[in-house]
């Protein structure tokens, strides 16, 4: 029992030198991402903080200012969109009328929706949706 105290604690000493020795963090994943939410916000520095730590390329787009064509050079797309008008001083009307990202029909990536993006996109572009 006495070995096992002694020898444990030296193995776990050597293992530590070698991975300190390697570098540990991983090589950055290919896929380019494009976050679009409130570009200025406390939210999308972190996110892009976050994402720019895993992906190769990552950028950040303002909702308000995005255009069809915005996302062709990225791989997956971020689509923060919360239940607050896009023009400060809007009226805050629900369902909204329209997509930052535009029509269903002319989207064609993967995207990752945050926030109410789910409720906000079934709303706009008729998608079958419910929350539970």
């Amino acid at each position: 029992m006495l070995k096992i105290q002694i020898t444990l604690p030296i193995a776990l000493l050597a293992l530590a030198g070698v991975c300190d020795a390697q570098d540990s963090r991983p090589a950055r994943l290919p896929q380019r991402i494009l976050y679009i939410g409130d570009s200025g916000s406390p939210r999308a520095k972190a996110f892009n903080e976050f994402l720019g730590e895993t992906f190769s390329k990552v950028a950040v787009e303002d909702r308000a200012n995005y255009k069809s064509g915005d996302a062709d050079a990225f791989d997956v797309v971020l689509l923060d969109w919360p239940q607050t008008p896009m023009t400060p001083g809007a009226e805050n009307s629900f369902p909204p009328k329209i997509s930052p990202i535009g029509n269903r029909a002319n989207w064609n990536k993967p995207m990752v929706l945050l926030g109410s993006a789910g409720l906000m996109l079934s709303c706009v572009w008729g998608l079958k949706a419910g929350a539970g």
